[in-house]
């Protein structure tokens, strides 16, 4: 975490977590709407979210994350930023391709990045009360990983001392 911007060592850190969480990952932000009449007469829309692995996926990151910052007094604080890393590891999908020529590194199919990580994002908001704003830096992938023991998500979160520069001298 060093490289990140604003990290010059281990004293500029606030709170950490480490965590590897097992299971398949899922996807925040595929919603799905669907018209209903009220009962009034006025048409509504309800919207819900298209994978049901969502919210049991998104309770069990807060959760370990609970324990994590239980277990560790870790301390998130509401006004500095965040840098977080994270890979997805998924299952090698089981196809006459990848019997053929062996499974590819990298995940380049459905599930998008950009909505696994903001399952993350949500997690760490409701976790720790600090809002996923406050993430400043990011480092993702999706990969495949041939051991099912080895599904899930690694995350490395770091909450750094913010630095200031101009103002009036």
């Amino acid at each position: 975490m060093s490289n990140v911007a604003g990290i010059k060592d281990d004293t500029d850190i606030i709170a950490s977590i480490y965590l590897f969480i097992e299971g398949e990952p899922a996807c925040q932000g595929n919603l799905q709407s669907m018209p209903y009449r009220k009962s009034d007469g006025k048409l509504g829309v309800r919207v819900y979210n298209k994978d049901k692995d969502t919210i049991p996926y998104r309770e069990k990151v807060e959760r370990k994350m609970r324990e994590y910052i239980s277990l560790n007094d870790e301390h998130f604080i509401k006004d500095d930023p965040i840098s977080v890393e994270c890979s997805f590891y998924f299952p090698v999908p089981n196809n006459k391709v990848t019997k053929k020529r062996g499974y590819p590194l990298h995940k380049t199919t459905a599930k998008d990045l950009d909505k696994l990580f903001r399952l993350i994002g949500d997690a760490l908001t409701n976790a720790t009360g600090v809002d996923d704003a406050r993430i400043v830096h990011i480092i993702a992938k999706k990969q495949y990983v041939y051991e099912y023991k080895d599904v899930g998500v690694s995350l490395n979160i770091v909450q750094f001392k913010q630095e200031y520069e101009g103002g009036i001298k």
